[in-house]
């Protein structure tokens, strides 16, 4: 918010007079203007180290950091802690599809998608708890925008899991398809 110029004429009144609220502490560093100048000229061509060009780190510690953090989020017990940390919980989107699995399909799914369950670094969104490898992933818009659910699809798949993704707009839009899919997919006679 702007301040009004009334405002700013007031704030301007009250301060008048007051020395700046820095002004003699102690810990503060003043230098004069020879030092300043002295410190001025040591830093001249020296690369700041948050600078994209200046960066500390050579490449092959930039690679070995991030080959490690892609190793962590392969551990488990590393996700879970980290879903932990998050407080990640179910959306609107999710906790109204768990609704319609347990009117269609019964005691079949369960949200796992808060880290329950993680399969190589991975964390479904739902998943069969009457021993079917059978997962459901339900997939937002915005957040799975341009993404490619075979991929997801064949990696489930390397560890037996059989996996159906549904679609946002396809829950939205064509719900008696989604009905349909979720029947064919589970084997059950399409009503």
């Amino acid at each position: 918010m702007k301040p009004t110029d009334e405002t700013r004429r007031k704030i301007s009144f009250g301060l008048k007079g007051k020395k700046p609220w820095n002004k003699g502490l102690k810990g503060v560093i003043t230098y004069s203007k020879e030092r300043n100048l002295v410190i001025s000229q040591k830093l001249k061509g020296h690369k700041n180290w948050n600078t994209t060009k200046g960066w500390h780190h050579p490449k092959k510690m930039i690679q070995k950091l991030s080959k490690m953090a892609k190793a962590r989020w392969k551990d488990s017990n590393y996700v879970k802690k980290q879903m932990m940390a998050n407080n990640v919980k179910p959306n609107k989107l999710e906790i109204k599809f768990k609704n319609l699995l347990n009117i269609l399909l019964p005691k079949e799914y369960k949200f796992v998608g808060d880290g329950q369950f993680i399969l190589g670094g991975k964390c479904p969104d739902f998943m069969n708890i009457n021993g079917q490898k059978k997962l459901i992933e339900l997939y937002g818009d915005y957040w799975h925008k341009g993404q490619n659910p075979q991929k997801r699809i064949n990696y489930f798949k390397k560890y037996g899991f059989k996996t159906l993704i549904i679609w946002e707009k396809e829950y939205k839009n064509n719900f008696a398809a989604v009905k349909g899919k979720l029947l064919v997919f589970n084997q059950r006679k399409v009503a």
